[in-house]
């Protein structure tokens, strides 16, 4: 996956600052721009440019256009242009659409050759939101194609006005292309924004304790925003590292700039314009990836159109672990990526508990976790911490026949720290440890870290197992994640179970989008539940029955839906969803659906209504919380079903599969529904690149499979059940 969360490439122009010249930066010369303003607004552009040059593929990268004066001067707004408008090849591209979709464009025609090229852009209509109001001091355009860039400015000398219409003309090529400033991180470039949008006016937050007494003025802004406490809304973190939904500052820009509702206060900025798009996604990956203080987070430079230093790989800061008596912490150690590249590891951790839970959390086994008398605890509030180049953590207790000694876990050795790699005895084994036995600080003692997709293959003989949702299972799921901080809180009443000892085993999917080296590393909070808590016992909802049902040809979109009818006595009170990169929504409705369908059946499709769960970020899955939980008691099995449906894109709006780019783990393409990337017979379906006319057989179907190229299916949450009823004896 990877180029997973970074792969945004974004272009922005309020011309303060410039670029130096990048390696794909193209400059326009014999450039012309007309803006026209009242009641038919309209763009037309004429440039040319020199030097030999081979168009990108549409296909493959992302496309974006803005054009914009100097601040409150006009804006069109970062316009993404869909793979799907765009047909040409190396020499020639056009993207149509007559509608205007995106941001009132309707044409764009780019011609490349030995000595230069040409381009066109024609646009207009109600959709273009560039308002020629006073005369404007510049006006710079930004065209992006992947690493190709075409740019632009016409200062004021370059720029005429005639009634409502604004007329530029520029010979030479600008020096550079524009940004909007240069900043030595991702969160100073965030303040410069903080700064356009008004938001450090005294009226606002540019004073303490400004509005809300929160304070975004440079020396204090980062202090007034991370992990610092709300008082529009108790009980919530400004800013939560890793966790944009959970974040105020990130709900309430979302209230004005995607009408975000459930908001506490007013959305900002307040009185002012609602941020762009592409600055609400820059200030979304600032968050998930720790929100830092002073470093650069992948993709945002694009996103803030800032000249910042080179991307590094971001590091979230460890949790503090429960305060004594409350709650224990297990450390997930680290474990290497390298650049560009992306792996899933298994590792096992010998853990023992025994010594840190109260007697008052000490329970007796229930018969799945073997029955015995006070070896487990009762917990009912978790906290998963891990770096955010996750793409997810799955961690697994084994309950097997097989002891720490067993060769399935590998060499025990120290990961990370001083003594990473020399041998160690997991402590409580055994005889007493050898002397260093202690790995010391962010290290742990730990088995072999092996590379394997869904742990298929790790382990002793009866690991396997693990992947059975029932009592017999050897390794059953006690926690999945998918984002930086997930936190999971039990409703009054609900418990969850864990031993006081035992092997842990992390199962853990990450990448690395920058140029150096990086590690994984996780940190899982547990919290201990007072008996007043512990009437229900936790259940978890793992609906994987069509997992991998996805096959989506290139070039076109795919629904999927299923059902999944709970049991008398059901009480839910959440839900989420798993998809990878090419799922592009995934929808639930319910409780009340008549017909119990699986996603192979044709007839299985969306029943229309409000959905109670919309993700349309797969990285970031959207949660519901059901408060209070959810009864689902009616003997009529339709009231206590569900229909969850995901949309699949394979080219359309996200990049199309290709062949010779797929991980060796990944889902074959099958040969007879290959397509043409580029060429004459762009987009036609072929066997060899001859039949593409000068482009190439490479575009391959979607299916389901573990790499983050292809595709999973998958509703999750979380529920609990009365006593005795059908939801308390259905495994």
């Amino acid at each position: 996956m990877k180029k997973m969360l970074g792969g945004i490439l974004a272009a922005t122009i309020v011309a303060v600052g410039a670029r130096a010249h990048a390696a794909g930066d193209l400059m326009l010369a014999q450039s012309t721009i007309t803006l026209r303003g009242g009641g038919k607004p309209a763009v037309v552009v004429r440039a040319r440019w020199s030097g030999a040059t081979a168009l990108p593929d549409a296909h493959q990268v992302a496309a974006t256009l803005r054009i914009a004066g100097a601040a409150g001067e006009g804006d069109s707004g970062l316009l993404a242009l869909p793979a799907s408008g765009w047909r040409g090849n190396a020499t020639r591209l056009r993207y149509a659409d007559a509608r205007g979709r995106a941001g009132g464009i309707r044409s764009i025609v780019l011609r490349g050759g030995r000595r230069g090229g040409r381009l066109l852009i024609v646009g207009g209509g109600t959709a273009w939101r560039f308002a020629v109001g006073d005369m404007p001091t510049r006006v710079a355009l930004v065209l992006d194609l992947g690493t190709r860039r075409w740019c632009t400015q016409f200062d004021a000398a370059d720029l005429k006005r005639r009634a409502n219409r604004v007329r530029g003309h520029r010979d030479a090529p600008a020096p550079a292309c524009p940004c909007a400033g240069n900043a030595d991180g991702t969160f100073a470039a965030l303040q410069d924004l903080f700064d356009r949008h008004g938001c450090t006016a005294v009226a606002c937050h540019g004073a303490a304790p400004g509005s809300g007494g929160l304070d975004l003025t440079r020396d204090v802004a980062w202090q007034h925003l991370v992990n610092a406490p709300s008082t529009a809304e108790p009980g919530t973190l400004r800013v939560r590292p890793g966790a944009p939904q959970m974040s105020l500052l990130w709900r309430k820009l979302a209230a004005a700039t995607q009408g975000l509702t459930g908001v506490a206060g007013s959305p900002m900025p307040s009185g002012g314009a609602p941020l762009a798009a592409d600055e609400l996604a820059a200030v979304t990956k600032w968050i998930y990836a720790g929100a830092p203080a002073t470093s650069v987070v992948a993709g945002t430079e694009a996103l803030l159109d800032a000249c910042l230093p080179p991307a590094v790989p971001q590091k979230i800061a460890p949790p503090d672990p429960p305060a004594p008596g409350t709650g224990v912490q297990f450390y997930g150690p680290p474990w290497t990526i390298a650049p560009q590249s992306e792996g899933e590891v298994c590792y096992a951790r010998w853990y023992d508990v025994t010594a840190e839970v109260p007697a008052e959390a000490v329970i007796d086994c229930p018969a799945d976790w073997g029955g015995t008398p006070q070896g487990c605890f009762a917990f009912d509030q978790q906290a998963l911490t891990q770096d955010p180049n996750s793409h997810h953590s799955i961690l697994r207790l084994y309950r097997g026949a097989y002891g720490v000694d067993d060769p399935g876990w590998g060499t025990w050795t120290c990961h990370g720290g001083d003594r990473d790699g020399t041998p160690c005895r997991p402590l409580g084994i055994g005889t007493p440890a050898p002397a260093g036995a202690d790995c010391g600080e962010r290290s742990a003692c730990a088995g072999t870290a092996v590379h394997a997709i869904g742990c298929v293959g790790y382990g002793p003989a009866d690991f396997s197992q693990g992947f059975r949702i029932d009592d017999s299972n050897a390794a059953p799921q006690i926690l999945i994640s998918t984002t930086p901080y997930f936190e999971r809180r039990f409703p009054d009443g609900v418990y969850g179970v864990l031993p006081l000892k035992g092997i842990l085993v992390t199962n853990s999917h990450a990448f690395d989008i920058t140029d150096e080296p990086t590690t994984n590393e996780q940190w899982l909070n547990v919290y201990f539940a007072p008996p007043a808590d512990r009437q229900h016992r936790l259940r978890d909802l793992f609906d994987a029955g069509d997992i991998f049902v996805a096959h989506v040809p290139p070039y076109t979109q795919r629904t999927y839906c299923r059902t999944h009818t709970f049991a008398q006595g059901t009480h839910l009170f959440r839900l989420t969803s798993h998809t990878h990169k090419h799922g592009i929504r995934f929808d639930v409705w319910g409780p009340g659906i008549p017909n119990a369908c699986v996603a192979t059946d044709p007839a299985c499709t969306p029943p229309g209504g409000t959905p109670v769960l919309v993700t349309t970020d797969y990285s970031d899955p959207a949660q519901t919380l059901i408060d209070p939980p959810l009864a689902l008691n009616d003997p009529d099995p339709a009231t206590r079903r569900y229909e969850f449906c995901a949309r699949y894109d394979n080219g359309i709006e996200t990049p199309v599969r290709r062949r010779s780019r797929s991980a060796p783990t990944s889902a074959p393409c099958p040969p007879g529904e290959l397509a043409c990337i580029g060429g004459s017979a762009d987009r036609a379906h072929c066997s060899t690149d001859a039949q593409c006319g000068g482009g190439v057989c490479d575009a391959c179907t979607v299916s389901g499979g573990a790499t983050t190229e292809d595709e999973m299916f998958i509703l999750m949450g979380d529920y609990f059940c009365d006593d005795g009823s059908p939801c308390d004896t259905t495994p």
